[in-house]
C-alpha cells in the first residue's frame, strides 16, 4: 500500500495547524502565521485561497474537516515522545522534523516553499530520508583534520561555524581544508525528547554532514578543529539513533542550535 503523501503549501501548513489548535510549530518548522490578527486567520482558515476550501478543490479536506490521516499527522508533530530535527543548506534552505510517538512516526519536510507531510518510521531513518541522497564519499589518505593554528587571528570558519585552517601537505590535504571552509551542501540534525506534559528539551550533542562533489562525509568538531569522515545511510542513522538514547540528559530545548 502507497504511503499517503501530503504537500501542503506553506499557508496551508499555517492554516490547518490554526484550524486544529495546535500552537506553536516545532521549532524547524515554526512558518509566519497565516494572518495578521486572528479574525484575520478565522477568514483564511474558512475561505482564502490556502484555507479549508483550497484543500476541499484539492481533495485534501472533506465536508467535515481536513483528511483525517493528516490531521493524525499533523497531531503527532504537536505532541510526539521525542523528535529529531533537521536544519540544511542544498542550493536552498532545508528544514525537517521527524517524530515519533507509541510507534506511530511521521515526517514534515519544509523547502521551496512547500510542507510534505508523511507518515514514517524510527526517527533516525526518516531523517536521513529527508536528505538528499548523496553516497559516502571515499576515505582521504590524509588525516581528515584541520586544526586552527595557535596565533591566527582570524581563522577561516567553516560552513557550520568550526574555524578551520589548511593542514600541511597536498592532494587530499587541500580538499580538506576547502570542503571545511565551505560553500557547501550541509546539514546539522538534533535531538529533542518531551517530557509528560509535552514540553520540548533538547538533548545534548548534535550530527552534522556536509556534501561535496567527492560524497557526503560526517563534520564532527571540538575546540579549535574539526575532522571528516565518510558517511553513508546507514552510519548516518546509526549515529542519529544514538543522539535519542535512552538515558541521555536532556537540556532546555526551546531554542534552536546555533
Amino acid at each position: 500500500m502507497p504511503v499517503p503523501t501530503f504537500v501542503l503549501s506553506a499557508a496551508e501548513f499555517a492554516v490547518l495547524r490554526e484550524h486544529l489548535g495546535l500552537g506553536a510549530a516545532p521549532a524547524a518548522l515554526r512558518l509566519p502565521p497565516a494572518g495578521r490578527t486572528r479574525a484575520e486567520r478565522v477568514r483564511i482558515v474558512a475561505h482564502g485561497p490556502g484555507g479549508l476550501d483550497g484543500l476541499r478543490g484539492r481533495g485534501l479536506a472533506g465536508p467535515a474537516g481536513a483528511d483525517p490521516v493528516l490531521v493524525r499527522q499533523l497531531v503527532l508533530l504537536h505532541r510526539p515522545e521525542r523528535q529529531l530535527e533537521v536544519r540544511g543548506w542544498f542550493g536552498a534552505p532545508l528544514r525537517a522534523v521527524a517524530a515519533e510517538r507509541d510507534g506511530d512516526g511521521v515526517l514534515a519536510v519544509h523547502t521551496g516553499g512547500t510542507v510534505t507531510v508523511r507518515p514514517a518510521g524510527a526517527p533516525a531513518h526518516a531523517a536521513v530520508s529527508a536528505l538528499p541522497p548523496v553516497a559516502a564519499g571515499p576515505l582521504l589518505r590524509v588525516p581528515a583534520t584541520a586544526p586552527a593554528l595557535p596565533g591566527d587571528r582570524a581563522a577561516p570558519v567553516g560552513p557550520l561555524g568550526v574555524p578551520v585552517t589548511a593542514p600541511a601537505g597536498r592532494g587530499d590535504a587541500d580538499v580538506v581544508a576547502a570542503v571545511l571552509r565551505g560553500p557547501t551542501h550541509r546539514a546539522r540534525v538534533c535531538a529533542v525528547r518531551y517530557d509528560r506534559w509535552g514540553s520540548p528539551a533538547r538533548l545534548p550533542g548534535h550530527v552534522a554532514v556536509v556534501d561535496t562533489p567527492d560524497g557526503r562525509y560526517l563534520l564532527t568538531g571540538g575546540p579549535g578543529r574539526a575532522s571528516l569522515a565518510p558517511a553513508d545511510r546507514d552510519t548516518l542513522a546509526g549515529l542519529l539513533t544514538d543522539l535519542l538514547r535512552p538515558g541521555r540528559s536532556a537540556a532546555s530545548a526551546d531554542d534552536p542550535p546555533r
